[in-house]
């Protein structure tokens, strides 16, 4: 079994290392966050946390960047 089938969880949770850390691939926590989610679908406890870890921090860097576009703009009456 490989990641390509979709059945093994353990390369899937480590595709998603890979992608999340940038080791061989281009960074992308995108496709992390989709490895993550698929080796979590089939048991793999890490993946669930990595998983979890990495939503968090998406979401937090998605609410700081609405944050500064904020701050930027004018105030008006």
């Amino acid at each position: 079994m490989s990641a390509k089938d979709g059945k093994n969880s353990a390369a899937l949770y480590n595709l998603g290392i890979c992608h999340e850390q940038g080791i061989g691939v281009e960074k992308d926590l995108m496709k992390a966050c989709n490895y993550y989610r698929q080796a979590a679908s089939l048991g793999h406890a890490n993946a669930f946390i990595n998983l979890t870890l990495l939503s968090n921090h998406i979401d937090a860097d998605e609410e700081e960047k609405d944050n500064d576009e904020n701050i930027e703009q004018p105030i008006t009456n």
